[in-house]
């Protein structure tokens, strides 16, 4: 038996629309699906787990799991019920055999916010677009622009229900010319009734299925679920073993609750001294800034620090000819490239992280090289996008002074103000400076490229593969 009459076989559905969907989909075309989807799967899952930390209640949550080192449990409860969601249509805890009594407030809240579609929707899968394409190629008729039906109408009734529409379009068109008037609303009605009655008698006849609703839909679902328990295969005893471990480090710590959230707001607002401790903030202003989500603004942070990192690559890989002549040879070696690389980070960083300037000792060293002065110039003048991208000014600004206040202009007015672009620099700084950069072995990088391009530049010939790699081996063994 195919995978496809494995799947439809038993659906209650005409053998028309099965045998279209069993000889539709071949076995290669079914297993390639199911690696796609178990691929949108985990996207979603992603996607998921990050928005639902964002809830004040499952993040609290979250942060004390956490703190118990009890994070990949978590994860485990939460990944069997999205998988629950998109191949049931609801996560329950009746599989996992858990007392009603074992189900603490955290599950419940749990369960509660994967079933709500109003924050789900954007992960659902049922209309993905693969899904819905790979079953419209097989269901639908380019020819005549409509979904397969068993049988087909005549020419006689086509003819027949395009005449009586015709003739429903003039009678609207009348009944709209004199409003008021119930003869004309009359025989608008009556045509409305033929034009109708024709096109159910012709649909009774053909037997006609409404294959969107009855066919692409439950099928999108069916494929979906097939797929998923197809590659994913849960251990009901370790999601069961996980629930337990985590109420019972809820039990045993209820009464720590209160001392450990108060202890947690201490800290976070200790951690947001250091960030912005040079800034001035009104009280209600400091309360906004506090109640934001630690996950939100260390999410923010990392995206900063990611950022950099593409920054960097940016830099890299775009570097002008001027530069490159000076390392023939080298420049499509990996070792060459992670010295490069290693060099460029700490010099962009010491950039940005110098208030957008270079020392003096380094921009010396740098002065005296041809390439190190060509490299200076780029990093000056390169275009940073990630401030752009990311709106650190306007999510920081809309944090501390929300868009209900928007029509307040001195609210707006702050925009100007000196506290307000510094707070985003305190930010940026912030994160760059949890970047780890280790000067040390970029100036040893830095000396390795010298040595390069000072070894390019005595010779006729370029270096080739083979003599390249024994030079560099030999620059970094010299240390």
């Amino acid at each position: 038996m195919s995978k496809a009459a494995e799947i439809f076989s038993e659906q209650d559905w005409s053998e028309f629309y099965k045998d279209l969907l069993i000889e539709g989909l071949s076995d290669d075309k079914i297993e390639s699906y199911c690696d796609y989807m178990l691929t949108e799967f985990d996207s979603g899952f992603d996607g998921h787990l990050n928005q639902c930390l964002f809830e004040d209640d499952l993040q609290d949550n979250f942060s004390r799991i956490t703190s118990a080192n009890l994070e990949s449990d978590y994860r485990t409860v939460v990944y069997f019920f999205f998988f629950q969601y998109h191949t049931k249509g609801w996560a329950s805890v009746d599989i996992l055999a858990i007392d009603d009594g074992q189900v603490q407030k955290w599950l419940q809240e749990l369960l509660e916010y994967v079933n709500d579609h109003d924050f789900l929707w954007r992960y659902e899968l049922y209309e993905l677009t693969t899904t819905h394409s790979t079953l419209y190629d097989i269901l639908f008729s380019e020819e005549t622009g409509e979904y397969l039906q068993e049988k087909t109408a005549t020419e006689e009734e086509l003819k027949m229900i395009d005449e009586l529409e015709s003739i429903y379009d003039e009678k609207e068109d009348l009944a709209r010319q004199h409003q008021g008037d119930d003869k004309y609303l009359l025989e608008h009605q009556q045509a409305l009734d033929d034009w109708r009655d024709a096109v159910k008698q012709m649909r009774q006849r053909i037997n006609y299925v409404d294959v969107e609703d009855e066919i692409m839909e439950p099928a999108s679902r069916i494929l979906k679920g097939y797929a998923l328990n197809a590659r994913l295969d849960f251990d009901i005893e370790s999601v069961q073993t996980s629930v337990l471990k985590i109420n019972h480090w809820f039990n045993n710590n209820s009464e720590n609750n209160i001392s450990n959230r108060s202890e947690a707001k201490s800290n976070w607002e200790s951690y947001l001294n250091q960030i912005f401790e040079s800034h001035e903030f009104t009280s209600e202003e400091w309360k906004r800034l506090v109640d934001v989500s630690e996950q939100e603004i260390r999410y923010l942070i990392e995206s900063i620090k990611n950022d950099f990192n593409s920054e960097v690559e940016r830099i890299s890989e775009h570097l002008p000819v001027d530069f490159n002549r000076h390392f023939k040879g080298g420049l499509e070696q990996s070792s060459f490239r992670c010295h490069l690389k290693s060099f460029i980070t700490f010099l962009y960083h010491h950039y940005l992280t110098n208030s957008f300037s270079i020392s003096l000792s380094l921009e010396k060293e740098l002065g005296n090289i041809k390439w190190g002065t060509i490299l200076l110039k780029e990093v000056r003048d390169h275009e940073m996008k990630w401030l752009q991208v990311r709106n650190i000014d306007e999510y920081i600004f809309e944090t501390i002074y929300p868009p209900e206040l928007e029509d307040d202009d001195k609210n707006w007015d702050i925009l100007d103000e000196g506290w307000f672009s510094d707070g985003t620099d305190s930010l940026f700084l912030h994160a760059l400076n949890d970047i780890s950069v280790d000067e040390e072995i970029a100036l040893k990088s830095l000396r390795i490229l010298d040595e390069l391009a000072s070894s390019n530049k005595d010779s006729k010939q370029s270096l080739d593969k083979k003599s390249f790699l024994s030079w560099i081996n030999r620059a970094e063994n010299k240390d």
